[in-house]
Order: structure tokens, then sequence, then C-alpha cells
């Protein structure tokens, strides 16, 4: 995605994820990339945005019985809206 260049990532969650965010944490350490050259979690946006140069939002939260597509599309936007 960026080529050649060193990798440093913000990785952020809610507070109540923190320790499963550390075992993503552990498992990108194991994988050895070898131009990502730092990890940090964090549990505040404001913290984890700053002095980044890009960001990847990525959301989720599973579709329950009956709900469709955009009815999940319009509880996870909000996410992103701050």
């Amino acid at each position: 995605m960026f080529g050649n260049r060193p990798v440093q990532l913000h990785l952020l969650d809610i507070p109540q994820a923190q320790n499963a965010l550390q075992g993503v944490i552990m498992e990108l350490q194991d994988a050895a990339f070898p131009l990502v050259t730092e990890i940090k979690a964090f549990d505040n946006a404001e913290k984890a945005f700053e002095d980044i140069d890009f960001a990847c939002l990525v959301g989720a939260k599973p579709r329950t019985k009956g709900m469709e597509r955009s009815d999940l599309l319009l509880q996870v936007c909000p996410i992103y809206n701050g």
C-alpha cells in the first residue's frame, strides 16, 4: 500500500476491547512484517489520529436476524462521524 516505506500503526478501539487489541498487536508482531516499525494501541480517537499521515478506517458490527445491509450501515456510519 505504501511501497517500501516504514509504517507505524496506531490501532484504535473502545476501552472494553483493549485486551483483544493487545492480541491483535501480538499477532502483528509475530508476523514480523519488516516495514512495520511500531504498533500502538489507543482508546482515544484524538490521540490515535495525532500526527498521522494516513488513516484506514475499518469498522464492523455483526448483523442480527432480519437486519438488512442498509440497517447495518445506518448503525456503523456514525462511528466515523464522531
